[in-house]
């Protein structure tokens, strides 16, 4: 099964790829960056409106985290997830609209899909790997996988720009409730899932500001 899968997602192309951009209907400042971002790609992109903080009430919601959680950073955890139960392909990419695409994107996009490890649940394409590793003592580490990809053992940060299987999406859709974790990022790491990050990123998040802080 796992040999069948790697054959399937190597043999994917861009075109076949079902690609989510989350923004919030209000910030259009951040859906034009993306479009900056993307005249060069021209990648076929379906927008998500994201869950608003001004609409979270936290006592609609079973909440288990071991840290408070604001209402932006409920609205963003449940905005991801607003993705996983839109989407119906085998392999997803899901976008934050502050994300910054790093030159050459799709041709490196295509390398991440031709060199995927066979187990792999979530590719983050960005992300800040190298900066938890060094500050953060709740790491369990990244440990060395090949020539393009660390294993991530632990918590990471990179959410405005990673790969998902189906099966991934089921396994978190199963176990949305009750919130355990912060959102977007961790969550990925802390639900049984193989997740692994690249050596070099294709991808960042722009600095446009946060709108998860309250």
């Amino acid at each position: 099964m796992i040999g069948k899968l790697r054959i399937k997602i190597s043999c994917i192309n861009l075109s076949m790829l079902e690609i989510f951009l989350i923004n919030l209907e209000h910030r259009t400042d951040r859906l034009k960056h993306f479009e900056n971002e993307n005249k060069n790609y021209n990648l076929d992109v379906s927008i998500v409106n994201a869950i608003d903080k001004k609409d979270i009430d936290r006592k609609d919601y079973k909440i288990k985290c071991y840290r408070s959680l604001t209402k932006g950073q409920i609205a963003c955890y449940l905005s991801h997830y607003k993705v996983y139960e839109k989407a119906s392909t085998e392999l997803t990419l899901v976008l934050e609209d502050d994300v910054k695409f790093n030159p050459n994107f799709k041709m490196n996009l295509r390398k991440v899909l031709e060199n995927a490890p066979r187990d792999f649940d979530v590719i983050f394409l960005g992300g800040t790997w190298s900066w938890w590793k060094r500050y953060s003592n709740t790491v369990g580490g990244i440990e060395n996988y090949d020539n393009f990809f660390y294993k991530v053992n632990g918590d990471m940060y990179g959410a405005e720009c990673y790969l998902i299987t189906e099966s991934a999406r089921e396994k978190l859709i199963d176990n949305k409730f009750p919130i355990r974790y912060p959102p977007g990022d961790i969550p990925l790491c802390r639900n049984n899932l193989n997740v692994y990050c690249l050596k070099d990123p294709i991808a960042k998040q722009a600095r446009l500001g946060s709108d998860t802080q309250k």
